[in-house]
C-alpha cells in the first residue's frame, strides 16, 4: 500500500513539480488543454459513452443507470484483481481471469431529468450537474493519481439528497465459451483446447458470495476466493452539511493472504472531508508534471485531441510498480478475453510511452517480466529446455503463468516473449541505461532467443529453419492448425532482430563472447524471409491469401525496421507487401490501420500515413475507447504511436526529424520527445519549413540525424559549430552528455 504523505513531503513534491513544469516555458498548458475538455451534454448511459479515470492500479467510470430513473453508477475497477485457480480449472481465461468488481450506486430522491458532465484531461477530473424532480446535484469526481482513493463530492440543492449502495459483480470469468460447468462441457472444452483437459479438468465450483459489513463509518464488501486471497471494496461518506458531502472509495487486493480488508480500513480511516482539497491539489500536480514532460501540436485538431486522450489513458493506466496494461485496459468489462494478450496487444500499449518521454511509468512492463522470470522459465516445455530458455504464453494473468500446450490452438506460437522483449529493448535504447540493459533486458532477451535456438534445425540447404511455427492469428492452414507453417516470417524477423541485439548488447556489457560467435553463425545461415509474387508470405507453407487483421508477417518492416528504405532496393517489396495486406479490408480491424499508418511513415509516405490513421475513426467508441468482441485497449494507443512516427523516428542509429509529414500539414511542433540513443528532441515546422531543431544528449551517444535543412550552421551549448554532412540530408554531430545542439533554420 502506498502511504499517505506528510505535509513536508507534499511541499517537496510541489517544488520538484514546479521545476519540471518550468522546462517548457512557451506553452500555456491550461489554455491548450481547455480546448480538449470532453463535454457530455447529456448523461452517458453505458460504459462506451462514459468518462473514465485511473492511476495504474484502480479505475472508475460514471454513467447513468438505464434500468431505474434515479441512479448514477460509479463502476469500479482494479487491474490486478483475478482468480487464482490451478490448471484443473483450465487455462488462464478460466482459472486465473481478471474479474469484474461492481458498481457504487448513487440513488437520488428525485427522478433524473437530465444532466451534463465536463471532463478535464489536464486535471483528470469530472464536474457535472444532475437535474432531478427534487432539485439539482453538483458533482466533482477524481481518482487520486498518487493514492488508491476515488473521491466524489456531491452538493445537493432544493429537496434533493442521495443514498449510497454497492452492487458487487459475480467473481467469475466473463468468458462463457465452453465454460466447464458440466461433464458435457468438459468434453467440448477438451475438443477446443486440448485432450489433456479430459482428465485434468474439474467441474467449476463458484467462489463464495461477497461479505457485506460495516466497521464504524466504513462500509465493506469483501470477496474471498476459494483458491486463496481476497479483494475488498470500501466506501465512506463524509458529510459537510446535510446536503453536501464527499464519498471516498478504495479497492484493495491481496494474495495468497487475505489482507485486503485490513488495507481498506487503513486507507479509509485516514480519510476525512478536510483532506479533499489537499488530495485534489496533489493529484493535479502529478498530472501537471506528467503532461509537461513533452508537447505536440499539429494542424489537425481532432487528431491532436485524440493524441492527448491517449496520453491521458496511459497516465491513468500504468505505474512503474503497477500491473501490466492488459487486454481491456483499466476499465474492464464483460469480455471473452479476461487476461493479458501477448501476441500484439501488450506491445502496442507501451510504444507511445517511449517517444512521449514517459519511460518512468512504462517500467511496469520490464518490471513484471523481471519479477516473474522464474515463472517464465517454468513455462518452458520440454523441461530440459528450462536450463537456459524462457517462454510466455499468448494469454496470461499478471503472474505470467502459462505453457504452450495450455491451448492447443497456440501450441506452436513462439514469438510472444521475444516481441515483448523488443519493447524492453526499445526502453533501453531510449534511455541508454546500461544497468537496465544488464539486469532487466539482456538476461531475459537471451532466454527468449534460446527458446528459438532449441527449435531451429539446420537442413540440407545449409540454412537454419523453424520446422513449425504459428503466425498470430492467421485464419487459414495448408497443413496443421490455423496459422501454422514452417518458417513463419514473424519468427524469422524476431530471430534476426533478437540475435543482432544480443550481439550488440554482449559487446556493450563485455560478456558472452563465445556465444556471440554462435549467434553470428546462425544469423549468417538463417533462412531468408518467405516471399512470393504478392510480397511477404505468412511462412514457407502459407501465403497471405485471407484478409487478416494482424500484421505479424510484416514485423521485419515495422516495428523492427530490419527491412527498410535506407536501402532503396527494399522499397518495392515493402510497398507490394503493404498493399497486398491492406488492400483486402474484409478482415481488418482498428489496429490494422494504425499499423499500415506506421509502415507508411517508415517509407516516408506521410499522406498515406494520415489516410490510414483517419480510417481508424470509424472503429472508435463515443468516449474514445475501442471494442471488438470485448473492449480492447491497445488500438487507440497505437494510433498515438502512429502519429509520433510521422513526426519523429529513430531506428537504425539515426534520428529522423519530420520523416513523414502529410502535404497539407504546414505548421506543427513537438517538444522534448525522446529518440533512440537517449536524445531529447524538439522541432518546429512553419509554412512547411523547419525553423527550429533542438537535440539534447542525455547519455553522450554519437548523434546522427536526418532532416531537410537549409543551413549547416548550428550551436552546441551556445558555441557556434558547422554541421558535418555525411550523406543527403544526414548529419553527424559529436555531443557529450547533457550538451544541446540548436539549429535555427531560417
Amino acid at each position: 500500500m502506498r502511504n499517505y504523505y506528510a505535509v513536508f513531503i507534499f511541499i517537496s513534491f510541489f517544488i520538484c513539480t514546479f521545476n519540471a513544469i518550468a522546462q517548457v516555458k512557451t506553452v500555456n498548458y491550461k489554455a491548450f488543454f481547455d480546448q480538449k475538455v470532453l463535454a457530455f451534454n447529456s448523461l452517458p448511459k453505458s460504459w462506451d459513452e462514459a468518462p473514465y479515470f485511473g492511476n495504474g492500479f484502480i479505475g472508475s467510470m460514471i454513467y447513468r443507470d438505464t434500468t431505474v430513473n434515479n441512479v448514477l453508477k460509479i463502476q469500479l475497477f482494479r487491474t490486478d484483481v483475478q482468480d487464482h485457480r490451478n490448471d484443473s480449472s483450465g487455462w488462464t481465461a478460466y482459472s486465473r481471469p481478471r474479474l469484474l468488481i461492481g458498481f457504487l450506486n448513487i440513488t437520488f430522491k428525485g427522478k433524473i431529468i437530465n444532466g451534463n458532465f465536463r471532463q478535464n484531461l489536464y486535471t483528470a477530473d469530472l464536474r457535472g450537474e444532475i437535474k432531478t424532480t427534487k432539485g439539482t446535484a453538483i458533482l466533482h469526481h477524481f481518482l487520486s493519481a498518487t493514492k488508491d482513493l476515488i473521491l466524489t463530492k456531491i452538493t445537493c440543492y432544493g429537496n434533493e439528497n442521495y443514498a449510497i449502495s454497492f452492487i458487487p459483480a459475480e467473481a467469475k470469468t466473463t468468458r462463457n465459451i465452453n465454460f466447464p460447468n458440466s461433464k458435457s462441457n468438459i468434453k467440448k472444452y477438451a475438443l477446443a483446447y486440448g485432450d489433456k483437459y479430459l482428465e485434468m479438468l474439474k467441474i467449476y465450483q463458484p467462489n463464495p458470495k461477497p461479505i457485506i459489513s460495516k466497521v464504524g463509518t466504513i462500509n465493506l464488501s469483501t470477496q474471498n476466493f476459494t483458491a486463496g486471497g481476497q479483494f475488498t471494496v470500501g466506501w465512506k461518506r463524509m458529510d459537510k452539511t446535510q446536503n453536501s458531502g464527499v464519498i471516498g472509495v478504495t479497492i484493495q487486493n491481496s494474495f495468497p493472504e487475505r489482507q485486503a480488508e485490513t488495507k481498506v480500513l487503513e486507507i479509509l480511516n485516514r480519510f476525512a472531508f478536510s483532506i479533499y482539497d489537499v488530495e485534489f491539489k496533489a493529484h493535479k500536480l502529478w498530472w501537471y508534471k506528467f503532461y509537461h514532460k513533452s508537447f505536440m501540436t499539429i494542424p489537425d485538431k481532432n487528431l491532436e485531441k485524440m493524441y492527448y486522450l491517449q496520453l491521458y489513458k496511459v497516465g491513468s493506466a500504468t505505474r512503474a510498480n503497477g500491473p501490466i496494461m492488459d487486454t481491456s485496459g483499466p476499465w474492464f468489462q464483460s469480455t471473452p478475453w479476461p487476461y493479458i494478450t501477448w501476441d500484439l496487444n501488450v506491445q502496442l500499449c507501451y510504444w507511445m510511452l517511449n517517444t512521449s518521454n514517459h519511460l518512468d511509468i512504462a517500467q511496469s512492463l520490464p518490471n513484471t517480466l523481471y519479477n516473474n522470470q522464474q515463472q517464465l522459465v517454468a513455462n518452458v516445455k520440454p523441461i530440459a529446455w528450462q536450463k537456459d530458455a524462457a517462454y510466455l504464453a499468448l494469454a496470461t494473468a499478471q503472474d505470467l503463468k502459462g505453457a504452450a500446450d495450455d491451448d492447443k490452438r497456440y501450441q506452436n506460437l513462439h514469438s510472444n516473449l521475444p516481441w515483448a522483449m523488443h519493447n524492453v529493448w526499445l526502453m533501453y535504447r531510449y534511455s541508454m541505461d546500461t544497468s537496465f540493459l544488464r539486469t532487466k533486458c539482456y538476461p531475459l532477451l537471451k532466454k527468449s532467443m534460446n527458446y528459438y535456438l532449441h527449435l531451429l534445425e539446420k537442413e540440407a540447404d545449409g540454412n537454419y529453419h523453424i520446422p513449425l511455427g504459428y503466425s498470430p492469428e492467421y485464419p487459414k492452414a495448408n497443413k496443421g492448425l490455423l496459422g501454422e507453417t514452417k518458417d513463419p516470417n514473424m519468427d524469422l524477423a524476431l530471430i534476426n532482430w533478437g540475435l543482432k541485439s544480443l550481439v550488440e548488447a554482449s559487446k556493450i556489457l563485455k560478456i558472452d563472447e563465445p556465444e556471440r560467435n554462435k549467434w553470428n553463425e546462425i544469423l549468417a545461415h538463417l533462412v531468408g524471409y518467405q516471399i512470393n509474387d504478392t510480397g511477404l508470405k505468412i511462412g514457407a507453407d502459407l501465403a497471405y491469401e485471407v484478409s487478416h487483421r494482424h500484421y505479424s508477417h510484416l514485423l521485419m518492416i515495422y516495428p523492427l525496421y530490419l527491412l527498410n528504405v535506407d536501402d532503396e532496393e527494399n522499397r518495392p517489396l515493402i510497398s507490394k507487401s503493404l498493399n497486398h495486406w491492406i488492400g483486402d479490408q474484409k478482415g481488418l480491424l482498428g489496429y490494422s490501420y494504425t499499423g499500415a499508418s506506421s509502415i507508411s511513415s517508415a517509407v516516408g509516405d506521410g499522406n498515406n500515413a494520415l489516410k490510414y490513421l483517419e480510417d481508424l475513426n470509424r472503429f472508435i467508441l463515443p468516449n474514445g475507447l475501442y471494442k471488438e468482441s470485448g473492449p480492447v485497449f491497445e488500438t487507440p494507443l497505437s494510433a498515438a504511436q502512429a502519429l509520433q512516427d510521422m513526426l519523429l523516428q529513430s531506428w537504425g542509429n539515426k534520428v529522423r526529424i519530420f520523416p513523414a509529414i502529410p502535404d497539407k500539414w504546414k505548421d506543427l511542433e513537438f517538444k522534448n520527445w525522446l529518440a533512440e540513443g537517449a536524445f531529447e528532441v524538439s522541432a518546429k515546422l512553419e509554412n512547411s519549413k523547419i525553423t527550429h531543431i533542438e537535440i539534447k544528449s542525455l547519455a553522450g551517444t554519437p548523434l546522427v540525424f536526418k532532416t531537410k535543412l537549409n543551413t549547416t550552421q548550428a550551436s552546441i551549448n551556445n558555441k557556434k559549430v558547422i554541421l558535418k554532412k555525411i550523406s543527403a540530408d544526414v548529419y553527424s554531430v559529436n555531443l557529450t552528455k547533457n550538451e544541446t545542439l540548436i539549429i535555427e533554420n531560417f
